[in-house]
């Protein structure tokens, strides 16, 4: 899955890069190129994000897939926030 998810990345750059080059047709070559080599890293970059959120892409050393009893990492953070503020309330009251 993760070759798959590599290719369609790749062909993200390309297309993106291809799309913006023919629709620049007035501008300078090299000028041309280089601003569709932007957009289409952009590209790449917006897909690549795209299978990391969803669990295609994982950082090193961990599985791609989370466990399903997993706690994702905005959760975690949400409550270690919210427990100060929780014990402030307690303490009040």
């Amino acid at each position: 899955m993760e070759i798959l998810a590599s290719v369609l990345s790749f062909a993200a750059l390309v297309g993106a890069w291809l799309y913006a080059v023919k629709q620049l047709p007035t501008v300078h070559a090299a000028l041309r190129h280089a601003l569709g080599a932007t957009v289409g890293l952009v590209a790449m970059f917006i897909v690549a994000m795209m299978f990391v959120f969803i669990g295609v892409f994982a950082p090193k050393g961990q599985n791609a897939a989370a466990p399903e009893n997993a706690v994702s990492p905005s959760v975690a953070l949400l409550e270690s926030l919210q427990a100060p503020i929780q014990a402030q309330a307690a303490a009040k009251s």
